[in-house]
């Protein structure tokens, strides 16, 4: 797995849709996007925009240089817990309202 500017976590409609729109309006080149998802379904759909797909979030964390979290709500603890060793000195996002 290679460096990325962007870890977005989580690739589902959300996450996909955000991934998909900073490559369609080329603000990330494909290479510099790592989506993470622990669902098959979501990486497949993932892996159409050429992007960096995996299912681990702590690797997509750790080889990043800034964290999208677009995780369901009721997962953001566990992730949140996951990732914390990789996120010292990045910057951290989430679209979860409240989180």
């Amino acid at each position: 797995m290679s460096a990325s500017a962007l870890a977005i976590l989580g690739a589902g409609r959300m996450g996909f849709a955000i991934a998909h729109s900073l490559v369609s309006r080329r603000v990330f080149r494909p290479a510099e996007l790592m989506l993470a998802d622990p669902s098959a379904e979501s990486r497949t759909r993932a892996r159409r925009l050429r992007c960096c797909v995996t299912a681990d979030a702590r690797a997509a964390a750790s080889q990043s240089r800034a964290i999208l979290l677009a995780v369901k709500p009721q997962k953001i603890v566990e992730v949140a817990q996951l990732i914390r060793p990789e996120v010292r000195g990045k910057l951290v996002i989430s679209i979860l309202a409240g989180a």
